[in-house]
């Protein structure tokens, strides 16, 4: 189950149904299962784990056709590229059809990367 997606519902209130929650376990290096997020504004990542996985970097990539990926943003216009201390959240910034993660070069990782993602209609 490495590297792919797991969907977390909680409840089934109005805004469960305008939201989207999940995480991406790493246990080897490669790209993660790509997560449809068009339709939600708002999406922010939140990695966890070792505090460090040697000499790897883990990616954020976004795709308007599920082919050709580019590296995402975080708020602040920064390349969501993580090399080390893993244990904070970025916001998404930018448009995309496809999120996923990419992690190469890492030895022994054992990282979960969460997504939250948010539709308008949620508020």
């Amino acid at each position: 189950m490495a590297n792919t997606y797991e969907a977390i519902r909680k409840g089934n209130t109005l805004a469960d149904r305008w939201t989207t929650r999940g995480k991406w376990v790493f246990d080897a290096n490669g790209e993660g299962t790509a997560v449809k997020v068009a339709g939600f504004t708002e999406k922010s990542v939140q990695l966890s784990g070792n505090p460090t996985f040697g000499e790897g970097e883990l990616t954020i990539q976004g795709s308007m056709d599920g082919d050709d990926w580019f590296t995402l943003r975080d708020l602040d216009g920064v390349d969501m590229v993580w090399t080390a201390d893993p244990s904070y959240s970025m916001g998404i910034w930018g448009l995309c059809v496809y999120v996923r993660p990419v992690l190469v070069g890492a030895t022994n990782p054992d990282l979960t990367l969460h997504l939250l993602a948010i539709s308008p209609a949620a508020r």
